[in-house]
C-alpha cells in the first residue's frame, strides 16, 4: 500500500514543481518534469491491495493540481498567441513605412521623355 501512495505523493510533488515552473515561464524544465511524472503514474501497480480511501484522496489531489497545470499552459498559450499578433501587426506596420519612404526612380517615371 505505501509503494501506491508514495508514488501518487511524488507525483503530486512533481505537478507542484512543474505547476511552479509553468508560473515562472520555464516551459522546457516543465515539459520534462509533466514526462517524468507520466512515467511515474504509469508504474503504479493497480494489484496490490490497499486503502482505497486513501488513494482516491491522492488521486482527487492529482486530478486537481492537474487542473491547476492546464490552466496555467493555457494561459501562457494565450499570452504567447497575443505577442505573436502583436509582433505581427509592427511588422506590418514597419513594412507599410517601408513602402511609402520609397523614393520612385526619376529615369522610370512615364512623364520624362528619354529622346530629348
Amino acid at each position: 500500500m505505501s509503494d501506491m501512495v508514495t508514488l501518487l505523493d511524488q507525483a503530486i510533488e512533481m505537478g507542484h514543481k512543474e505547476l511552479g515552473f509553468l508560473i515562472s515561464g520555464d516551459v522546457f524544465e516543465a515539459e520534462q518534469l509533466a514526462q517524468d511524472r507520466g512515467r511515474l503514474t504509469a508504474d503504479i501497480e493497480n494489484g496490490k491491495s490497499v486503502d482505497l480511501d486513501t488513494v482516491l484522496d491522492k488521486l482527487t489531489q492529482l486530478k486537481a493540481l492537474q487542473g491547476q497545470i492546464t490552466q496555467e499552459a493555457r494561459r501562457l498559450h494565450a499570452a504567447l498567441k497575443a505577442d505573436l499578433q502583436r509582433v505581427r501587426r509592427e511588422n506590418q506596420r514597419f513594412s507599410a513605412y517601408k513602402e511609402g519612404s520609397r523614393v520612385a526612380s526619376p529615369l522610370s517615371s512615364r512623364f520624362i521623355s528619354r529622346q530629348g
